[in-house]
């Protein structure tokens, strides 16, 4: 009896110690289900996730993740032919864990059985939804909603678009329905986490419905302004006004009001204390980037002047915490968004923008400094040698987050049409709606040099 309490007592408080694999060891349970747990669905549910964060954490995880989905087996047996709510959420979290963690971990033991990437996609969801038609928790509305919006956003998951974009919508949907639930209670620690992770996670599911996913159509607009008429246009509207309120009140809650002069305190904020300041400013930078490439602010050069302060702000953050030596995401997007800007503010403002200090601060990936090369280089008519560059990046095929191989192409064909004047090799690689982007470029293009030989004629 004495052993079954202990074995009792190490499973109930191992989510406060986050020892995954060390209490798996003092409950003898690395290689074999204790039998004393075998007759109680609960705690084989609850022993299934020591084995799924056990696995997360540990080298040993096809072992375990085979005895969570083993442990689930066996509780679903035990509950009989009714379809048990722990046990649904025990697959639910199973799936949407190893979808998040997907990767080639190892090639021995069951690596060869792992699901695709997809599939774990699809029985996540499909768990959720069979949740969310029994006795499912705020919780469980949160997880939900978090496998919807990535899955959606996932650019290498085999998704049609209408999917996804079915797929933020119903995100959107859960999100707000948390938010609204929380809105009148008091929170804290969990419940307040909670709800500032779903107000966060609301608005990148808003943003990604409203911007643009045709890289040709960024590029275009990028390098030389050029816009399609829009579909969708009063409902895009609609969600950036919701999503700025959105944005702006969970800002001013967390104590990240627009004019922040404390930088360096925020910067030296703890990386696990949510939400990370940097990440809601390169946020508010997108929404307000978005708003002057869709055109849905009544003032563009305010949006791109409010954009430029929220990613500077961003940048500042990561750079003095890499000063610092404290942790930071490893990623260098906010730097690429500042710079990105270089090319939309260009046009309008002469000389070397302030923030490009940053690359002589920072050791950047090769991929992001090629890719500001190309672009100036497209900017400043020199087409030969943008295209030299992408022909050699093809070659070499050192594509990154930066330079991936769409957008190499798409820069390619770019300054190809420039360097030819003309698009007639391109029609069997874009559809015709595609092709007017290409034309309006090189209408552009010839606007421009007769302006300057009018000029200096």
């Amino acid at each position: 009896m004495k052993e079954k309490k202990e074995i009792i007592h190490q499973l109930n408080t191992a989510k406060s110690h986050k020892t995954w694999e060390l209490t798996l060891a003092a409950m003898e349970a690395r290689n074999s289900i204790p039998e004393v747990l075998l007759d109680s669905p609960e705690r084989l549910c609850q022993l299934a996730e020591i084995y799924v964060m056990a696995a997360i954490q540990g080298p040993c995880y096809d072992w375990y993740m085979y005895m969570a989905g083993y442990a689930l087996d066996t509780a679903q047996r035990l509950a009989g032919c009714r379809t048990s709510v722990m046990v649904l959420r025990g697959r639910a979290f199973k799936a949407h864990m190893e979808y998040i963690l997907y990767g080639p971990v190892g090639k021995k033991g069951f690596a060869c059985h792992r699901p695709d990437k997809l599939s774990l996609v699809i029985q996540a969801i499909s768990y959720y939804e069979k949740l969310m038609q029994a006795d499912y928790t705020v919780s469980d509305m949160y997880h939900y909603a978090t496998i919807l919006f990535k899955s959606a956003d996932d650019i290498y998951l085999p998704i049609v678009r209408t999917r996804r974009q079915m797929q933020l919508k119903k995100a959107c949907a859960l999100y707000k329905r948390i938010l609204d639930h929380s809105a009148h209670d008091e929170l804290t620690g969990e419940g307040k986490q909670m709800r500032l992770k779903a107000g966060y996670y609301f608005c990148r599911a808003s943003l990604s419905l409203i911007q643009s996913h045709s890289r040709l159509g960024q590029e275009a607009f990028l390098l030389f302004g050029i816009t399609l008429p829009q579909s969708c246009r009063v409902e895009k509207l609609g969600r950036f006004h919701t999503l700025q309120r959105m944005a702006n009140r969970i800002c001013r809650h967390c104590g990240l009001d627009g004019d922040v002069p404390l930088i360096e305190e925020l910067a030296r904020r703890p990386r696990t204390e949510f939400p990370y300041a940097c990440d809601w400013f390169y946020l508010m930078g997108q929404l307000y980037e978005c708003a002057y490439e869709q055109q849905l602010c009544p003032w563009p050069e305010d949006a791109l002047r409010r954009a430029e302060r929220y990613y500077t702000y961003a940048c500042d953050i990561d750079y003095r915490r890499r000063q610092l030596h404290l942790s930071v995401s490893g990623y260098m997007h906010m730097y690429a968004a500042l710079f990105r800007l270089y090319h939309h503010s260009s046009r309008h403002r002469p000389g070397v923008p302030p923030w490009l200090a940053y690359l002589r601060k920072l050791s950047f990936p090769p991929g992001l400094k090629t890719l500001i090369l190309i672009r100036q280089a497209i900017t400043q008519g020199r087409y030969e040698e943008a295209a030299s560059q992408l022909k050699q990046v093809m070659r070499s095929r050192q594509y990154d987050s930066f330079m991936t191989e769409k957008k190499v192409r798409v820069l390619r064909d770019i300054a190809q049409v420039l360097q030819n004047g003309h698009t007639r090799r391109l029609c069997n690689r874009y559809a015709k709606w595609e092709i007017v982007y290409f034309e309006r470029i090189l209408q552009t293009m010839r606007r421009q040099n007769g302006f300057t030989k009018a000029r200096t004629g």
